[in-house]
């Protein structure tokens, strides 16, 4: 040390003194190890929806002397358990309406737990909240500034970027990502000895799941720690970052405020990069679908390699700071370790009786729209029944809603403020603007969402929204939009919709409805982004727009549409007639407020069965609900599931129709104004049911869906642009990419149209419509439609994630169907075996490029290896480059095995034999079919390795043996009923009288079971396999066809088809119990005529119930019959 004068020195002490009397100094900052309760560790408690600590940060937290405890917020913690703690961390918040999303209940334990916390922050402890807007961007930023709001800080959904500091950067949607760091610290306890912070310039996925957004901050609040001069703040849009309007100061990053006793503090870092992962290295810079970059310390301490990061000393001084006051306060004490103790779950009264065992002679179903789901845990499952909602408590009421007013502000007249008067005299009680967009100024904007909050009460809302078109002229309602558009998302004018899909996502507490989608230039097939889809559109007391088709499309395929109606109004006059002519959106809640908060936000019911939406012209549906929907043991009888059917009317009810998807399951005739119906199924297949009631005056209603879940299931994505769960199938995107990498290659001359599916020329790249129309528990199939190509797209622009529909016009060389049928391997970690059938015919006369060549090839080969059965032995061979091989049924060839002929293997490609002669030509309509067969190899629940699992060539002999391919099969089948026609992977059999029966005489143990094809079932009746062991499995039935799984290691005697069946085919049959002493059934008559018929069980099944009962049911109704 040097040599101080004397006075210097007496200033010096005299500073430090007087500074450690002041507040918020940092001598003041108690240590980690001593500044909790009775001179021990500062105890801290994290939280969160789930909550993970990164082993490396654990073991540094403990070496500064901090206890630490972690706990789910959906817990309830009573007050002894938060008085242990001395700080609170809080790393991520609920998103934007959460207590509607399935299992929202869970948020009233929130809420509850929150209200204590900040009563503890109160009265003395510390609560530090993280930003983490992961998974959903626009949501949970909305989510996080409803919760922060009373706090006085908000975070605006942007990106500090900061090109000058900038390290390690790396791309991500084609867009730079890095991490960046700042030395520009407000002198405070919390920074003192603090030189650098580091922090993520980084969106995580494409919706605007920023690491580390920008803080707003009131004068409550003391910013802590901002990024440098020169800092700009970015968001993304696709493959670019477009700068946002810049804040006056330097963007903040930290801030701290005073709560009472306590303090509270904001750290927009996203707790990946501290307590959760910080030390995690990452080498493929993603976590599931987010990209986080490396970590690996760098934010958290290790830097840039040169100037080391003090991020991970800034939150440990901010948990100093944070519990300054806490012990004081009597807070603290816990020891790591410890148990939490935590309170008891509010359980509703079905939650408190919950049996895993149903009994459908007395099942109680769940209360119709006001039910949501529920997750019981047992000792050896769980289960996931409806029970009451408790939101709900009044009595339900069926509020009408008008959507479809347009007021002076765009290209309408009259005032909000005539319109909420002239819709609450016409009976409605809520009323949605849904303004021209290309009209509607961002400052008319602003105007109409302030003049709705004027204009709305307890018992009548109105919320604003906009009718916006993109570039092709589809048009899109958005209700209750949390903002005007952004620039980047509209065209160069401002006034239409460019990128469709940020709507969706990137906003939130709202719904985005595909409008007038049988008059869009698109086709409904391939509409996306989406909650709600308009079925009908009114104009000038006309019906302009029926939309029923594309509903029924969109519910057959998992998409869950929620049903609109608008009434397109220019004027409040013509309020008066739009409720008295067409379908009504009705809203059944007990309160104004709960339907509103409810009906507003689309994506959170996705997947509520059925969401409580219903449009009606006079009938109201009063129960529609099931139990179980999801497949559970069949001990347990969850096997199986009831719906329950309620309508009322003030006119006499003409028919009430049950269907699924497209299909008509139910058809009941009431009679009366009032009617109640069950119906039953078994959980074989999946279900997308919905009812449509027309009564006497020929009013209909139309409800929501409601999708079952069976043991293979598909849904589309909350987007609606993806299919996910047990499909079977790989990138099943809208209008993009197929399965497995398969194509079509076709070219001819003059075009580049047919030289693939997607050519990277404009004009030329086809438009898939890609359908699920049948999923069952043996086999899933997808269909894919090509008959359309895009005007002008490429696939950069319309493939895969986040990328809008656009324009498409006929396709002019062929069109073409692709069905995929994936086969349920029956056995652990083996194979998905898909079946693949096209069908392809020429529209035009067309000039083949090169004659001798595939047309079309489907795929380059797998692997280079040969298998085919050849003078009674397998023969094999090596597939080089230029090899040419016609391919006999059968053979299997670099990973396809040719299930017809024609086939062949030329130049490493696979597809199509050249036409007899090889003709330079082919003329328009010339057809072109093919059958093979392949290995999934995308995600598979049955595979721990599915590279190896998904291996044709592992034991190609033993199975070419399996498959009926290379002689005899290894197994026996003996007929005694109904014949066995080929073994060819399928067992094709002709049923007789509905079934087929049998034994199986040799066993063998094969890789897969064997899939059966019924043809000639009937799809009324219940299908499925029956074994002389004593089992029986369901299984569905698809265009008569049933796909029962055989198992052939099992010897003994079966019977597969139609397990009853009638003497009148019109009759519909469903088995609700069968045991060795009983069999209860349900008997539907669809007819408009009573049918008497005899029901018949097959006499091969034993150890079941014998039926053989004549019955007359009346036309239009249901009855049980139990012997």
């Amino acid at each position: 040390m040097r040599n101080c004068p004397q006075h210097d020195i007496t200033t010096l002490l005299l500073a430090c003194l007087l500074a450690s009397l002041l507040p918020g100094d940092a001598a003041e900052l108690p240590d980690l190890k001593t500044g909790g309760k009775d001179n021990g560790p500062v105890a801290i408690l994290f939280l969160g929806p789930y909550v993970t600590l990164d082993g490396k940060y654990k073991a540094e937290l403990s070496a500064q002397g901090a206890v630490y405890a972690a706990s789910s917020y959906f817990d309830p913690l009573p007050d002894v358990s938060l008085k242990q703690f001395n700080v609170f961390v809080v790393d991520r918040l609920p998103h934007m309406g959460q207590e509607l999303d399935v299992f929202g209940q869970s948020m009233l334990v929130y809420w509850a737990n929150m209200r204590k916390i900040e009563q503890r922050v109160r009265e003395g402890a510390g609560l530090l909240v993280y930003v983490n807007i992961t998974d959903g961007g626009g949501a949970n930023a909305g989510g996080w500034n409803k919760e922060m709001q009373p706090w006085g800080i908000q975070i605006l959904q942007a990106s500090i970027r900061d090109q000058a500091r900038r390290i390690e950067p790396w791309t991500v949607y084609g867009a730079e990502m890095y991490y960046s760091w700042t030395e520009n610290l407000v002198k405070h306890p919390v920074t003192d000895r603090l030189k650098r912070i580091y922090w993520p310039s980084v969106n995580m996925r494409w919706d605007d799941c920023y690491a580390a957004p920008p803080l707003i901050c009131d004068k409550t609040w003391t910013p802590l720690v901002k990024a440098m001069p020169g800092a700009t703040l970015a968001r993304q849009i696709d493959d670019r970052w477009m700068d946002d309007p810049q804040p006056k100061d330097d963007p903040v990053l930290c801030a701290t405020r005073q709560v009472g006793k306590g303090r509270m503090a904001v750290l927009s870092i996203h707790p990946w990069y501290t307590h959760q992962m910080g030390n995690s290295k990452v080498a493929s810079k993603q976590v599931g679908e987010m990209s986080p970059g490396v970590i690996d310390g760098i934010i958290l301490n290790r830097g840039d390699g040169q100037v080391p990061s003090d991020t991970g000393m800034l939150v440990s001084r901010l948990y100093a700071w944070l519990a300054g006051n806490s012990a004081a306060a009597g807070l603290g004490g816990y020891r790591t370790g410890a148990p939490i103790a935590k309170g008891s779950l509010p359980l509703c009264e079905e939650e408190m009786n919950f049996s895993p065992v149903l009994d459908f002679d007395n099942l109680k179903m769940p209360p119709s729209w006001r039910h949501r789901g529920a997750l019981v845990r047992t000792d050896d499952n769980q289960y996931y029944p409806e029970v009451s909602d408790p939101l709900v408590t009044g009595e339900l009421r069926y509020f009408k809603a008008l959507i479809g007013a347009r007021t002076k502000l765009s290209d309408g007249r009259g005032t909000v403020a005539d319109y909420a008067k002239a819709a609450k005299k016409a009976g409605y009680a809520l009323i949605v603007f849904t303004e021209t967009f290309g009209k509607l100024t961002l400052a008319e904007w602003k105007s109409l969402v302030a003049q709705c909050a004027k204009a709305s009460s307890d018992d009548f809302v109105c919320l604003p929204g906009y009718d916006i078109q993109d570039p092709a002229g589809n048009h899109f309602v958005l209700i209750a939009p949390p903002e005007y558009p952004r620039a980047s998302w509209l065209t160069a004018d401002g006034t239409r919709l460019e990128k469709t899909q940020m709507v969706n996502f990137l906003f939130y507490n709202h719904m985005v409805v595909c409008h007038r989608p049988a008059a869009g230039p698109l086709p409904y097939e391939r509409l996306k982004h989406f909650q709600g889809l308009s079925v009908y559109t009114y104009r000038n007391g006309m019906l302009v727009d029926d939309g029923l088709k594309a509903y029924q499309w969109k519910v057959e395929s998992g998409s869950n549409p929620h049903p609109i109606v608008v009434h397109e109004l220019n004027h409040p006059s013509e309020v008066a007639q739009a409720a008295k002519h067409g379908f009504q959106q009705l809203i059944p809640s007990d309160t104004v407020r709960n339907a509103v908060a409810y009906f507003r936000i689309g994506t959170p019911h996705f997947f509520e069965a059925p969401a409580r939406y219903m449009i009606s012209e006079g009938p109201v549906v009063t129960t529609w609900v099931s139990s179980p929907k999801d497949i559970g043991p069949a001990a347990e009888h969850r096997d199986q599931f009831r719906v329950a059917v309620g309508v009322r009317s003030d006119a006499p009810l003409a028919t009430v129709e049950l269907y699924d998807g497209r299909n008509l399951l139910r058809r009941w005739r009431p009679g009366g104004k009032e009617f109640q119906a069950t119906a039953d199924f078994r959980h074989s297949r999946q279900y997308d049911l919905f009812v449509i009631a027309e009564d006497t005056q020929h009013r209909r209603v139309i409800t929501n869906a409601i999708r079952t879940v069976a043991e293979r299931y598909h849904y589309r994505c909350g987007d609606r642009q993806n299919w996910l769960s047990d499909v079977g199938f790989h990138n099943c995107y809208t209008g993009s990419r197929l399965p497995d990498g398969l194509d079509f290659i076709m070219p001819v001359k003059g075009t580049m149209e047919g030289s693939s599916l997607f050519p990277n020329v404009r004009g030329t790249l086809m438009a898939p419509k890609i359908s699920f129309p049948f999923t069952c528990n043996d086999v899933v199939v997808q269909d894919v439609l090509l008959d359309e190509k895009y005007t002008r797209a490429l696939m950069d622009e319309v493939g895969l994630d986040a990328m809008p529909s656009l324009p498409s016009e006929p396709s002019t060389v062929y069109e073409a169907r692709r069905r995929n049928y994936s086969f349920t391997p029956g056995r652990d970690g083996k194979r998905w075996i898909v079946l693949t059938e096209y069908e392809i015919t020429l529209k035009r006369d067309v000039e083949l490029v090169n004659p001798a060549g595939l047309f079309p090839a489907f795929s380059g080969l797998r692997n280079t290896r040969y298998h085919t059965w050849k003078e009674g032995k397998l023969f094999g061979e090596e597939l080089a480059g230029n090899v040419v091989r016609n391919l006999p049924v059968g053979a299997l060839a670099g990973g396809f095995i040719a299930m017809s002929p024609e086939l062949q293997v030329c130049n490493g490609q696979f597809g199509l034999a050249p036409q007899p002669g090889t003709p330079a030509r082919l003329p328009a309509g010339t057809k072109l079919t093919a059958r093979f067969l392949y290995a999934y190899y995308g995600f598979s629940p049955y595979a721990a390795n599915w590279k190896a699992s998904y291996a044709f060539e592992d034991d190609p002999e033993g199975l070419l043996r399996g498959m009926g391919f290379a002689g005899p099969t290894p197994y026996q089948l003996t007929m005694t009923r109904g014949t066995l026609d080929r073994i060819a992977y399928l067992a094709e059999m002709t049923p007789d009288r509905y079934g087929v029966a049998g034994q199986v005489t040799k066993t063998a143990e094969l890789l897969v079971d064997v899939p059966m094809q019924l043809r000639g079932v009937n799809a009324n009746w219940p299908a499925g396999i029956w074994h002389e062991d004593g089992t029986l499995a369901y299984t569905g039935i698809f265009e008569a066809t049933a796909w029962p799984r055989l198992d052939v290691s099992k010897p003994g005697k079966f019977y597969a088809g139609n397990l009853l069946t009638a003497s009148n085919p019109d009759l519909v049959l469903s088995i609700v119990q069968w045991t060795k002493d009983r069999i209860n059934l349900e008997v539907h008559n669809p007819t408009d005529i009573a049918i008497t018929a005899t029901i018949t069980s097959p006499a091969e099944i034993t150890g079941y119930k014998a039926l053989k009962h004549t019955l007359t049911i009346p036309a239009g109704t249901t009855t049980y019959v139990s012997k």
